[in-house]
């Protein structure tokens, strides 16, 4: 090898960084490095051995460096070119939007006017809505509303069928819903009228039966007055008897409410112990059904990362294959596509 790095003098960048420009040069070098027959076992056969390796990665630098300057120029050149593209890009727009605009004002008006018949035609079915149950008055007030829409409109244009069917739809709906709310309404003033019969005949029924019954009160007190004399002495027997079954009696509805008191208790216990079971098995189940969800939460991450990385991989690699393909040593290239998907070069990225 001589101690030229590359024999050349000032190269043709363009056909040196084309498709197998680097040939030659490369097998020049290669067949320069391997000319030396290596000896190890001289300080001065290993310093022949160090310097032909260093002139070899001398030489892969100058050439590195002969692309950088190369793809340095594209990239300027590249930019004039997309400045340019963008003004006329901009200015054919604004002149596409300026020569467009008066369709647009017509299509943006034509839009309004469809519009305000759709929401006319939209407002008279809107008064047939929800008429179940209205009073009559409240219906003729929809059928005068329905009326007015569709008068006051005015020229339906393409419109009229449809506006003319909506609004003869509308008016049988509420003509219909008309007739049953006058029907239901009659109806219910009959229930009334009965209703009122009835209660001036229970009226009178009471009175009658109050003064029957304030007669048979009189009777019944003249009665009682005759027989009190009687009575007095059967009761005076019968009350010592009557006073101890009223105690045995109490006595009787105390124990029995005791008893109904402790059975409610218990129940009471019962249920409480129940729900409380019911909870704490609620609580476990919300706590399996939560750790599941974060387990396979986790498992998703982890494999959308994995998934990421893998695509990552791939993209690079096609990358550096693509480098190679443009005539970059395979080291470089590796060395590039890392140095650009980690951020070390400005104003280029990777799109994953």
């Amino acid at each position: 090898m001589s101690n030229e790095l590359i024999p050349i003098q000032q190269p043709d960048l363009p056909a040196l960084f084309s498709p197998g420009g680097l040939s030659d040069l490369l097998d020049r070098i290669e067949a320069d490095a391997k000319a030396i027959v290596p000896d190890t076992s001289t300080a001065k056969g290993r310093k022949a051995i160090a310097s032909v390796a260093a002139k070899v990665a001398s030489s892969k630098v100058y050439i590195d460096g002969l692309g950088k300057d190369f793809v340095a120029g594209l990239k300027a050149q590249a930019a004039v070119v997309d400045a340019e593209r963008k003004i006329a890009r901009d200015r054919l727009d604004r002149l596409k939007a300026e020569v467009r605009q008066p369709l647009t004002d017509w299509e943006e008006a034509e839009l309004a006017r469809v519009r305000r018949h759709q929401v006319a035609i939209e407002t008279l079915k809107a008064c047939s809505a929800g008429i179940d149950g209205l009073s009559s008055a409240q219906i003729v007030d929809r059928i005068e509303e329905a009326g007015e829409t569709y008068q006051v409109h005015g020229d339906w244009d393409e419109f009229e069928s449809a506006a003319d069917a909506a609004h003869a739809e509308t008016i049988r709906a509420l003509t219909e819903a008309l007739e049953r709310a006058k029907h239901r309404e009659a109806e219910q003033a009959e229930l009334a009228r009965l209703r009122a019969e009835s209660i001036e005949r229970e009226k009178r029924e009471a009175v009658e039966r109050a003064a029957r019954e304030q007669k048979e009160r009189e009777e019944r007190i003249a009665r009682e007055a005759e027989e009190r004399a009687k009575a007095q002495a059967e009761a005076a027997a019968k009350a010592e008897a009557e006073k101890a079954e009223r105690a045995r009696i109490a006595a009787e509805q105390a124990r029995q409410a005791e008893i109904e008191r402790a059975n409610q208790e218990r129940i009471d216990a019962e249920r409480r112990a129940a729900q409380a079971e019911e909870r704490a098995r609620m609580a476990a189940e919300q706590e399996r059904a939560r750790a599941d969800a974060e387990a396979a939460a986790k498992q998703a991450d982890d494999d959308l990362r994995a998934a990421d990385v893998e695509h990552r991989r791939a993209v690079n690699s096609k990358a550096v294959s693509a480098l190679i393909d443009a005539g970059i040593a395979q080291s470089v290239a590796r060395d590039v596509i890392t140095a650009i998907a980690r951020g070390n070069i400005p104003n280029v990225t990777i799109r994953y």
